[in-house]
């Protein structure tokens, strides 16, 4: 006869160590991209036409997005203890209104951070179709400024804030599957 706590406990366990390192390196390598990037344009900020406001609001849009990817995979390390909860006596065990209560808050700081990052990404992705759209032909191009043009850092900030949407997108999934699991099954 199966335990259902111990089977609920082995894959909130399991689910929430893998949706933990999915958010862990996908926010490290969005730190990295995102540092380098305002590192990159926050030195043009004082030069006036070097950097679009675009570039610095979606910067800080996807600053916020990763320190929500933070705590949001803090919260996913979390599970794993949690977890193991499920394993200790019945009348010590947290109950199942109480583990939903837990995934619901984790849900909701994953779509929080979802939400910033998109607002980063539509600040960002309009800074580059302005760019675009106003682009030049090669013709004169020596006398143009080169900061109007796409740049590859502008693609880069676009690809920091992608992997944040990314593992955030992975939290939420973690959580749903979690809950999905813990719901269909008997009390």
């Amino acid at each position: 006869m199966s335990n259902p706590a111990a089977e609920a406990s082995r894959m909130i366990i399991r689910t929430s160590w893998i949706g933990f390192w999915v958010q862990v390196i996908l926010g490290v390598i969005s730190t990295i991209i995102l540092l380098f990037s305002a590192a990159a344009v926050l030195p043009r900020a004082g030069n006036p036409g070097a950097s679009s406001p675009g570039t610095g609001a979606g910067l800080l849009f996807a600053a916020i997005a990763v320190g929500i990817l933070y705590f949001s995979a803090y919260k996913t390390f979390r599970n794993t203890a949690y977890g193991r909860r499920l394993l200790a006596p019945k009348n010590v065990r947290p109950s199942r209104a109480e583990t939903l209560k837990l995934l619901r808050f984790n849900i909701l700081v994953n779509i929080g951070g979802l939400a910033s990052a998109l607002m980063g990404a539509e600040a960002i992705t309009g800074n580059l179709l302005a760019k675009a759209l106003v682009q030049p032909n090669a013709i004169n191009v020596a006398a143009l400024d080169p900061s109007k043009f796409v740049q590859p850092l502008d693609i880069f900030v676009v690809l920091g804030n992608t992997h944040t949407l990314v593992a955030h997108f992975a939290g939420l999934l973690v959580s749903l599957r979690i809950i999905d699991r813990i719901a269909s099954r008997p009390s």
